[in-house]
C-alpha cells in the first residue's frame, strides 16, 4: 500500500509523523506499507532521510524529485492513500484537496483545514494531531482494508465536486446577490 505525502518537505507539514508512524507498525505492516514524498531537492529531505534510516524504514520511504502540476495526478493516481499528518493548517490545503480530486482516501491530523476534506470514517481517517500511535494504527487499518480503501476513494471523488470551482463561484454570486438585496 502506498501512501503519499504531496505536502511541502518541512516539519510542519509532518514528514517526521509519517516516518514515525510507519516505524510503529508491526513488521508485516509495515512490509505491506510504503511512504512517498515529494522534494525540490535531496537537502530538503536530508533530516528525514536520516530520522528514516535511524527508525530502520529508510528502505519503505521514497522521495521522488520535483513533480509538475501537469505529472502529479499520475503520481497520485499511482498511490493507494493520501498522507497529511500537517502539524498547522489555519485553511484547507491545496495538497488536500489534489488528493480528494484524485478520489484518494485521506490520512490526516485532526486540524481544522483538513475536517473539511477529510470526513472521518468516509472519505478517510482523522486522528488526533501529534499522535504517532494513532497515526500508525490508522495507516494498518488502511493497508489492510482494501474494500475500506475503495469505499473512502468513492466518497473522496463525491467530495471534491463541493471544491469545484463553478460551486466557489455560485457560492461567491449567491453571497453577493444577497449582501446587494439586504441594502
Amino acid at each position: 500500500v502506498v501512501f503519499i505525502s504531496n505536502n511541502p518537505m518541512r516539519r510542519i507539514k509532518g514528514p517526521q509523523e509519517a516516518i514515525a508512524a510507519l516505524a510503529h507498525m508491526s513488521e508485516d505492516d509495515r512490509q505491506r506499507s510504503h511512504l512517498v514524498f515529494f522534494s525540490k531537492s535531496e537537502a530538503n529531505f536530508r533530516e528525514f532521510r536520516e530520522l528514516a534510516k535511524s527508525l530502520g524504514v529508510d528502505e519503505r520511504v521514497t522521495v521522488l524529485d520535483y513533480v509538475n502540476h501537469e505529472e502529479l495526478p499520475a503520481y497520485l493516481n499511482a498511490a493507494d492513500v493520501a498522507l497529511h499528518p500537517i502539524l498547522f493548517s489555519a485553511g484547507t490545503t491545496h495538497a488536500s484537496l489534489e488528493t480528494l480530486a484524485c478520489g484518494l482516501p485521506q490520512l490526516s491530523y485532526n486540524a481544522a483545514g483538513l475536517r473539511s476534506t477529510c470526513v472521518d470514517g468516509v472519505t478517510g481517517i482523522l486522528v488526533k494531531r501529534g499522535d504517532v500511535e494513532a497515526l500508525a494504527r490508522a495507516m494498518t487499518a488502511l493497508a489492510s482494508d482494501k474494500s475500506r480503501r475503495q469505499e473512502m476513494a468513492r466518497a473522496a471523488r463525491e467530495k471534491a465536486l463541493l471544491f469545484d470551482w463553478r460551486c466557489y463561484v455560485e457560492k461567491y454570486v449567491a453571497a453577493l446577490r444577497e449582501l446587494v438585496g439586504n441594502r
